[in-house]
C-alpha cells in the first residue's frame, strides 16, 4: 500500500531530514539513499525499515543540513612557509623595504581553505529518526486502508441491493417472457395447437 513519512533530527552536529515513500510490492524491496557520511550505517537503516514495513517497494532518502558553524578554516602551513620564503627572496632581490606581515601571506592563493568539521554522531541517532518516519508512513498507510475499506463496503452494499432487486424481479420476468413467447408462437402458428411441454422446455432454457 502506498504511503509517505518524514522525520528530522540531529545526528551529531548535523541536522538530518529523512523521507520514506512506499508503493505496492509483493515483497520487501528497499532502496536507501544516504549521504556519504551516513552511508556507513546503511545496514542499520535497512534493518529498521525491515522491522517496521512488512512488504512494499520502499524508498528512503536522507538529506544532511550542515550549519555554517560546521565549517572550519584550515591553514596550509607548508604553502604558507613557501610563500614567506619566496616573498622574502623577492624583497631582497628588488630591495623592498615593506614589512612582511601574516595578513599578506594569508591572502595568497590556497593558503587558507574551508573544510567540513569532523562529524560526530551514532547509528542510534540516525535509526531513531528513521523510526519516526516509518511510524508516520505506517499511519498514512492505515488511513488509506480505512478509506479503501469504506469504499469497498459501500460498493458491496450497492451490489447487494442490486442482487436483491434482481432476485425479487426474476419470477415476474420469467412469467412475462413466457407470456411473450406464447403470444409470438401462437401468432406464428396461425391457430395450430402448441406443444406445452416443448414450450416449457424453451422457457426453462431461457431462464
Amino acid at each position: 500500500m502506498t504511503g509517505f513519512g518524514t522525520a528530522e533530527g540531529d545526528v551529531g552536529r548535523a541536522h538530518v531530514s529523512v523521507e520514506i515513500r512506499s508503493v505496492n510490492h509483493r515483497f520487501f524491496n528497499p532502496s536507501i539513499k544516504l549521504p556519504g557520511s551516513l552511508s556507513k550505517w546503511e545496514g542499520d537503516v535497512r534493518e529498521t525499515l525491515r522491522k517496521g514495513i512488512a512488504r512494499g517497494h520502499v524508498t528512503l532518502f536522507a538529506r544532511l543540513d550542515r550549519q555554517a558553524t560546521d565549517e572550519v578554516l584550515r591553514i596550509d602551513e607548508e604553502r604558507f612557509g613557501a610563500y614567506v620564503a619566496q616573498l622574502r627572496e623577492l624583497q631582497q632581490k628588488f630591495g623592498l623595504v615593506d614589512k612582511l606581515d601574516v595578513g599578506t601571506v594569508l591572502r595568497m592563493p590556497d593558503v587558507m581553505s574551508a573544510r567540513e568539521a569532523e562529524e560526530e554522531g551514532t547509528a542510534a541517532e540516525l535509526v531513531a529518526i528513521v523510526e519516526v518516519a516509518v511510524r508516520a508512513l505506517d499511519e498514512m498507510r492505515k488511513a488509506e486502508g480505512r478509506r479503501l475499506a469504506t469504499y469497498i463496503l459501500e460498493r458491496l452494499s450497492v451490489i447487494e441491493e442490486a442482487v436483491e432487486t434482481i432476485a425479487a424481479r426474476a419470477p415476474d420476468r420469467l412469467t412475462e417472457q413466457r407470456d411473450r413467447m406464447r403470444a409470438t408462437i401462437e401468432e406464428l402458428a396461425g391457430g395450430v395447437a402448441l406443444d406445452e411441454q416443448r414450450l416449457s422446455q424453451e422457457i426453462a432454457v431461457l431462464a
